[in-house]
């Protein structure tokens, strides 16, 4: 029931998206501030009532979106149009073999350790990733994110 905010806050943002245009010099800040306000709410989510999981669900899914669309944008701008497709293959391929690798990890974890702690240390490793590659690379990461569309 939860997931249905996440589904509920993706149709949001979409509406949002449609209506919103993201100033082109703003877009890495947002995407930035999406990046780590989503890790928040997930590494505190277990920690909450069920109604402000929900609130926090609804803001994962308007985020999530935002997010989605201003990297999705970005990078298909920047890549040339004759290595597109490579580029869209590789990178599903890898979020793939993250995704699973990432739940076999978890899932052996959960059978040791809290939950609660595993989502606070796994969104902990998301804020550490997006310091060392978003933040600290910023000056790289701009150039994609805020190009002209």
């Amino acid at each position: 029931v939860l997931s249905n905010f996440t589904v509920a806050g993706r149709f949001l943002g979409g509406l949002i998206q449609y209506k919103l245009r993201i100033p082109r010099e703003r877009r890495f800040l947002v995407a930035f501030f999406v990046y780590v306000t989503t890790s928040l709410l997930s590494g505190t989510l277990l920690f909450l009532p069920v109604p402000l999981m929900a609130l926090w669900f609804l803001l994962d899914g308007v985020l999530g979106v935002t997010s989605y669309t201003i990297r999705s944008v970005a990078t298909q701008s920047y890549v040339p149009d004759n290595r597109r497709a490579r580029f869209n293959g590789i990178f599903q391929m890898i979020c793939f073999v993250g995704s699973v690798t990432g739940s076999l990890v978890i899932g052996a974890l959960a059978e040791v350790l809290p939950e609660r702690l595993i989502v606070t240390a796994t969104n902990a490793l998301v804020l550490l990733a997006v310091y060392l590659f978003m933040y600290r690379g910023r000056e790289h990461v701009k150039k994609i994110y805020n190009r002209e569309v």
